[in-house]
């Protein structure tokens, strides 16, 4: 099988989307898909960008790479917008059995739709969260927001198969007014590569310095990392927060820290990435994530890989893996009942060593490169039979 992958940019380092579209990429390359991908250069090219490309390379996937035409306004390169990319897609798409977008909102998506469905090819769409009504309505302006609301009605009809990375995000992207379309399907995003790195249970390192709670990702509010902060005083002096991540909410949670007097117990570590994230989840016992929503929860699912237990909210993605297989816990995102999930941990070594083991096998068995692969071709061929090719 033939397989073109589109996406509106493939920047590891803006994380979310372009790395787990990657790790999808290279997991079906491994389980057989022949693979191309194309996709527009974001102005500087990037050495991120690079390191991305001899990666895909060197697992067997042709790279089709557009330069940006100059300049781009903001909102022209979030939509991916580029005229030599669009032309190569209305040429090109028909010579493959099946064209998989990346994002729903990005020029590439909305031209293969027309494309394919015109030339009645299979046509794939991993929505990255961008179908669900939770990002819906962060949209900038109401015309946007209706056109999304429209646009997702579309896409649900027309795409053979709509790939969720979680029941959540499949229930938060269907219309109230539109039954489940046969098209929904559920993979988890690949996240451990098992040809790369060999996942082994923590030891427990409860030790004199206490409980290291770890936080990672952006300081947005609907992260709740002020949950954190407030159960701190709840938990007593031997329990310390890190915090991996920048963004809005920086200046009024360091105020915050101060002013209920636990400054001293939070770290901040701003952006990490690369062997710096391998290092903070080395010195951290466990990955705390009280979002009011995640369609996925990628900081946790790398956590579980690493062998460190979560204790996520309820309406993140993670949490169906965590009570089926285990691997962390699953409170309510107020500091409360984060505050009792935390602390009854704080003082249960053996327990924390036995959620280790569960995570990492959690994450051999749904999170591996080898599960999202498979998964991936069998619709994929599902696919083709049904088209007799």
């Amino acid at each position: 099988m033939k397989v073109l992958r589109l996406i509106g940019g493939l920047d590891p380092a803006h994380g979310g989307p372009p790395v787990s579209s990657m790790h999808s990429i290279i997991a079906a390359s491994r389980a057989g898909a022949e693979t191309t991908l194309a996709f527009p250069i974001e102005p500087p090219r990037a050495p991120s960008v690079e390191a991305a490309i001899g990666r895909l390379e060197a697992e067997g996937v042709r790279i089709v790479p557009f330069e940006p035409p100059a300049p781009l306004s903001l909102r022209a390169r979030s939509w991916g917008l580029n005229r030599a990319m669009a032309g190569w897609i209305w040429r090109e798409a028909r010579h493959y059995d099946i064209v998989h977008c990346h994002g729903a909102w990005q020029m590439a998506t909305l031209l293969a739709l027309l494309r394919v469905h015109r030339k009645k090819q299979a046509s794939v769409l991993t929505p990255h969260e961008s179908l669900t009504q939770f990002d819906i309505d962060q949209s900038s302006a109401g015309w946007l927001r209706i056109a999304k609301q429209r646009l997702r009605r579309r896409y649900l009809r027309r795409f053979d198969l709509v790939v969720m990375s979680s029941h959540i995000e499949a229930e938060d992207s269907i219309p109230p007014d539109m039954g489940r379309p046969a098209s929904l399907t559920v993979i988890s995003h690949p996240v451990y590569d098992e040809t790369v790195q060999q996942a082994r249970p923590r030891v427990p390192t409860i030790g004199p310095q206490g409980l290291r709670l770890g936080f990672l990702g952006r300081l947005h509010q609907k992260k709740n990392v002020d949950v954190l902060i407030r159960a701190l005083p709840r938990l007593g002096e031997r329990v310390s927060l890190a915090i991996a991540g920048d963004g809005p909410e920086k200046d009024n949670l360091t105020a915050l820290a101060r002013d209920i007097g636990v400054a001293e117990r939070v770290h901040w570590l701003g952006f990490v990435q690369g062997h710096a994230k391998a290092d903070f989840f080395r010195h951290i016992d466990l990955l705390t994530m009280p979002s009011d929503y995640e369609c996925f929860g990628m900081a946790a699912a790398e956590a579980m890989v690493a062998g460190v237990p979560v204790v996520v909210s309820p309406r993140t993605g993670i949490a169906e893996l965590i009570r089926t297989r285990g691997g962390g816990d699953i409170a309510q995102p107020d500091p409360n009942d984060f505050g009792r999930a935390i602390g009854q941990l704080s003082h249960q070594p053996d327990r924390l060593a036995e959620l280790s083991r569960q995570a990492i096998e959690a994450a051999a068995g749904d999170l591996s490169f080898a599960a999202h692969g498979a998964a991936m071709v069998a619709c994929y061929e599902r696919l083709l039979a049904a088209r007799g090719r």
